[in-house]
């Protein structure tokens, strides 16, 4: 039996009926722009800029597709200097350049 797809979207804009998401299929690791409901988003609480799993469930020999909020990712204080000093690093390597 196949496995089904680990799909994270992304809300990129949210206009009164429909919403601009960004879909990334993380197994073929593709991505995709894609129309949504902006009432099924509101429902679920997701609003711009969030992120969501797309979650299947199989109902009635037919499969049904749920949106799960997913809470932003928190860093650490590690990870924020080792961001820091990536950035200054290729900034450095810059001002060699000009």
């Amino acid at each position: 039996m196949n496995e089904d797809p680990t799909i994270i979207g992304r809300v990129n804009v949210v206009y009164e009926d429909e919403a601009i998401v960004t879909l990334h299929f993380m197994e073929q690791n593709y991505t995709v722009d894609a129309t949504c409901n902006s009432k099924l988003l509101d429902e679920k609480g997701i609003k711009v800029n969030d992120e969501f799993q797309v979650k299947f469930n199989r109902v009635d020999g037919g499969v049904k597709a749920e949106l799960v909020y997913l809470p932003p990712k928190e860093i650490t204080k590690e990870q924020v200097m080792e961001i820091r000093n990536m950035f200054k690093d290729k900034w450095n390597n810059l001002d060699n350049l000009l």
